[in-house]
């Protein structure tokens, strides 16, 4: 086989790298016992626990995450933005109704023991979606060295929100 022909193999069965165009994306249906949702194809789903129970879908630099944080959003809200007094504010439809979106482009420090390490920039959307139990949170991140406006995998973000559908609230 030419070696152009065993990459191109190769790039087939690795997927999609990290830089590709988010119309390359391929889709599955995700369907657990808190939701169902499209998420791109190659992303891994992994459980979160604790305070924020819900499930994680990353390809390990990007991620969309969905949890219950608690019952009152108004005081969840008010505590998110005086935190991070950076936060856009505007709103998205979500299962056909009107939620709070939150918006916010940070530097993020890497380090440990031996002092600060490098540096990147994080692209974080987060959504919120109250109904009778509490509110849904759904957030979405992206991380580069550079700040991005706007940064690879929004469509696998927006085509997520689209087709997020709750379980029944019991």
């Amino acid at each position: 086989m030419r070696p152009a022909l065993k990459a191109l193999a190769l790039i087939a069965l690795l997927g999609a790298p990290v830089g590709a165009k988010d119309s390359a994306m391929t889709w599955k249906n995700e369907k657990n016992e808190l939701f169902g949702a499209q998420v791109p194809d190659l992303w891994r789903r992994k459980p979160l626990s604790g305070a924020k129970a819900g499930y994680m879908f990353t390809d390990g630099v990007r991620f969309i995450s969905v949890s219950r944080p608690g019952k009152d959003l108004k005081t969840y809200l008010a505590s998110k933005k005086a935190d991070a007094p950076e936060i856009e504010s505007s709103t998205v439809t979500v299962l056909g109704k009107p939620a709070d979106r939150l918006k916010r482009v940070y530097r993020a420090r890497n380090g440990g023991d031996e002092g600060p390490g490098p540096s990147e920039w994080v692209y974080e959307e987060t959504v919120l979606i109250p109904d009778k139990a509490g509110f849904w949170q759904l957030q979405f991140q992206s991380s580069s060295a550079r700040p991005k406006p706007a940064p690879a995998a929004l469509e696998a973000w927006d085509k997520f929100l689209k087709s997020f559908k709750p379980a029944a609230v019991k």
